[in-house]
Protein backbone atom coordinates (compact mmCIF):
# COMPACT_ATOMS: atom_id res chain seq x y z
CA UNK A 1 0.00 0.00 0.00
CA UNK A 2 1.16 3.27 -0.94
CA UNK A 3 1.68 6.04 1.51
CA UNK A 4 -0.59 8.77 1.07
CA UNK A 5 1.76 11.33 1.59
CA UNK A 6 4.23 10.16 -1.25
CA UNK A 7 0.99 9.94 -3.02
CA UNK A 8 -0.32 13.76 -3.16
CA UNK A 9 3.25 14.85 -3.54
CA UNK A 10 3.73 13.00 -6.44
CA UNK A 11 0.29 14.22 -8.42
CA UNK A 12 1.80 17.44 -6.93
CA UNK A 13 4.92 17.41 -8.68
CA UNK A 14 3.49 16.39 -11.77
CA UNK A 15 1.04 18.68 -12.18
CA UNK A 16 3.85 20.98 -11.31
CA UNK A 17 5.77 19.81 -14.05
CA UNK A 18 3.11 20.63 -16.25
CA UNK A 19 3.04 24.72 -15.46
CA UNK A 20 6.50 25.18 -14.94
CA UNK A 21 8.87 25.78 -17.53
CA UNK A 22 12.77 24.87 -16.64
CA UNK A 23 13.89 27.90 -18.47
CA UNK A 24 11.43 29.99 -16.53
CA UNK A 25 12.55 28.00 -13.18
CA UNK A 26 16.00 28.78 -14.12
CA UNK A 27 15.55 32.85 -15.15
CA UNK A 28 13.65 33.30 -11.50
CA UNK A 29 16.86 31.35 -9.28
CA UNK A 30 18.84 33.58 -10.99
CA UNK A 31 16.88 36.64 -10.24
CA UNK A 32 16.13 35.57 -6.45
CA UNK A 33 19.58 35.09 -5.70
CA UNK A 34 20.63 38.38 -4.16
CA UNK A 35 17.59 38.55 -1.71
CA UNK A 36 18.36 34.83 -0.73
CA UNK A 37 22.12 36.30 -0.06
CA UNK A 38 21.02 39.48 1.45
CA UNK A 39 18.67 37.58 4.14
CA UNK A 40 21.17 35.04 4.82
CA UNK A 41 23.76 37.69 5.55
CA UNK A 42 20.74 39.59 8.05
CA UNK A 43 20.14 36.32 9.62
CA UNK A 44 23.99 35.79 10.15
CA UNK A 45 23.91 39.12 11.53
CA UNK A 46 21.44 38.74 14.00
CA UNK A 47 22.95 35.60 15.43
CA UNK A 48 26.12 37.83 15.62
CA UNK A 49 25.29 40.69 17.45
CA UNK A 50 23.14 38.72 19.76
CA UNK A 51 26.00 37.38 21.01
CA UNK A 52 27.65 40.51 21.05
CA UNK A 53 24.87 42.18 23.45
CA UNK A 54 25.26 38.99 25.53
CA UNK A 55 28.33 39.82 26.45
CA UNK A 56 28.06 43.56 27.54
CA UNK A 57 27.40 43.64 31.13
CA UNK A 58 25.04 46.42 30.76
CA UNK A 59 22.72 44.61 28.52
CA UNK A 60 23.18 41.29 31.04
CA UNK A 61 21.88 43.90 33.79
CA UNK A 62 19.37 45.37 31.91
CA UNK A 63 15.36 44.49 32.77
CA UNK A 64 14.15 41.28 30.28
CA UNK A 65 10.55 41.68 30.75
CA UNK A 66 8.18 44.40 31.35
CA UNK A 67 7.29 42.82 34.90
CA UNK A 68 11.23 43.61 35.87
CA UNK A 69 10.74 47.95 34.69
CA UNK A 70 8.08 48.13 37.37
CA UNK A 71 9.25 49.52 40.84
CA UNK A 72 7.31 49.05 43.67
CA UNK A 73 6.34 52.19 45.74
CA UNK A 74 7.64 52.08 49.34
CA UNK A 75 6.15 54.04 52.02
CA UNK A 76 8.47 56.87 53.71
CA UNK A 77 9.16 54.37 56.60
CA UNK A 78 10.33 51.35 54.29
CA UNK A 79 13.07 53.77 52.76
Amino acid sequence: MENPISAVLAAAMTQVAKVVKPQAAVVVAAAFGFPLILSILVVLFLLAQGRFDARDPKLRMAPKTPVETIIPFKDEEQI
